[in-house]
C-alpha cells in the first residue's frame, strides 16, 4: 500500500506540474487582460518577481510572465518570456492558432499587416551574447490591431536560418558588415523583411509580447 500511495504522488506531480502552469498561463495570458489593473493581474498571478519601473516579471511555475504598465497601473503589454511545450498558453487568445509554443514566424506573418524583420547580428559577432532573431508584426483591424515581439532565441533552427541569411545578403552585397546598424541604411527593411521571413518562416518562436503601441516604441 505504502508504495502505492508514493506512485500515486508520483504520478499526480507528473501530471499535474506542467498542467497546472499552462492552464493559469491560459488564464492570465490574453487580449483581455490588456488595460486591466496590475491589480487585478496579480490577484491571479501572485505577487512580482522582479520590479523594473512600469516592468514587472511573475514566475508561473518557471514561466516567465513579463508585463509593462502605464501611469494608471493599466497593463499595455504583456510576454511571456520562455515558451516551451510546459510554458504555453492556447493562442486564440490573441487571436492566433494552436499552442502558442507550435507558432512559427509563417505564422505571424500571414497576418502582417505593418512591421517587419528586426535587426540582429549575422555571422561573427564578437564577444556580444548570443544573438536572438525576431519579427514585429501589425494585425488588422479583424485582430483589433493588436502587435506582437516575437523572438527566437539562439538553437540550432535559428542558427541555421541566420546562417542562410546571412550567405545571402553578402552574395548580393559582397563586403557588408552584418554585425548591427545595417538595416535601413544599408539594406532597405522591406527588402531585408521578405528575405528575412523566406529563411524564418519555419521557425519556432521563444518568447513572445503582445499589446498596442508596441511598433512605435
Amino acid at each position: 500500500m505504502h508504495k502505492c500511495m508514493i506512485l500515486i504522488a508520483v504520478v499526480l506531480s507528473i501530471v499535474s506540474g506542467p498542467s497546472a502552469a499552462r492552464s493559469k498561463l491560459d488564464r492570465l495570458i490574453s487580449a483581455d487582460m490588456l488595460g486591466v489593473q496590475r491589480a487585478y493581474f496579480e490577484k491571479k498571478a501572485g505577487i512580482a518577481k522582479r520590479v523594473s519601473g512600469k516592468e514587472r516579471q511573475y514566475d508561473v511555475g518557471g514561466c516567465l510572465i513579463n508585463i509593462v504598465e502605464d501611469s494608471n497601473q493599466s497593463i499595455v503589454s504583456i510576454e511571456l518570456e520562455n515558451i516551451s511545450k510546459n510554458c504555453s498558453f492556447d493562442s486564440a487568445s490573441v487571436f492566433l492558432n494552436g499552442p502558442v509554443h507550435k507558432i512559427t514566424f509563417s505564422s505571424l506573418q500571414a497576418v502582417n499587416v505593418g512591421g517587419g524583420a528586426k535587426e540582429a547580428c549575422l555571422g561573427f559577432c564578437g564577444n556580444s551574447a548570443d544573438p536572438t532573431y525576431g519579427l514585429l508584426v501589425e494585425t488588422p483591424r479583424s485582430m483589433t490591431g493588436i502587435e506582437f515581439d516575437a523572438d527566437v532565441a539562439y538553437n540550432k533552427s535559428s542558427s541555421a536560418a541566420a546562417d542562410r541569411l546571412q550567405k545571402i545578403l553578402e552574395k548580393c552585397l559582397p563586403g557588408i558588415d552584418l554585425f548591427g546598424d545595417y538595416l535601413g541604411t544599408k539594406i532597405p527593411e522591406k527588402i531585408y523583411s521578405e528575405l528575412w521571413i523566406n529563411e524564418f518562416s519555419r521557425v519556432r518562436i521563444t518568447s513572445i509580447r503582445f499589446g498596442y503601441n508596441i511598433l512605435r516604441k
